[in-house]
């Protein structure tokens, strides 16, 4: 895949949406909290989750992910959350935790979790591909 651009605001990195409408980050100014902000400068806060850190976009620019620090059936983890302004945010992955995460469609992605690479549709069970995986990044090539 392409390097990820990030672009300096309000002292923490923002991400630009795919399509380069909007920008991404998390605030740490006071509360940290997920910003949008579109090409207007008009900001847009994401208030769904508390003490979510954003940390990138879906292919359709519309939705983004967001980790989370929670406990997942008593496990403490990171959990990554599809999101989008206006609706209610749900966990991405089947299994809690999913970094990293490699988009093959706009549905369809790439996840490493403890240890397994797993292929799932948003909203889906996920397939297990390979478990003992020791890095998702070997498998960049399959990013359109």
């Amino acid at each position: 895949g392409e390097p990820r651009q990030q672009v300096a605001v309000a002292n923490t990195w923002g991400l630009p949406s795919p399509d380069g409408q909007r920008l991404g980050f998390t605030s740490t100014e006071g509360l940290q909290e997920v910003r949008i902000v579109d090409l207007s400068g008009e900001l847009m806060p994401f208030t769904a989750l508390e003490q979510g850190m954003f940390i990138g976009w879906a292919p359709d620019s519309e939705r983004f992910l967001v980790n989370v620090e929670e406990e997942w059936d008593d496990v403490p983890m990171t959990v990554t959350y599809l999101c989008q302004l206006g609706a209610e945010p749900f966990p991405l992955a089947d299994t809690g935790t999913a970094d990293p995460i490699v988009w093959i469609s706009a549905e369809e992605f790439l996840f490493a979790s403890w240890g397994e690479i797993r292929l799932q549709t948003i909203g889906g069970t996920s397939l297990l591909l390979a478990d003992q995986a020791v890095n998702l990044f070997d498998y960049a090539w399959l990013t359109p």
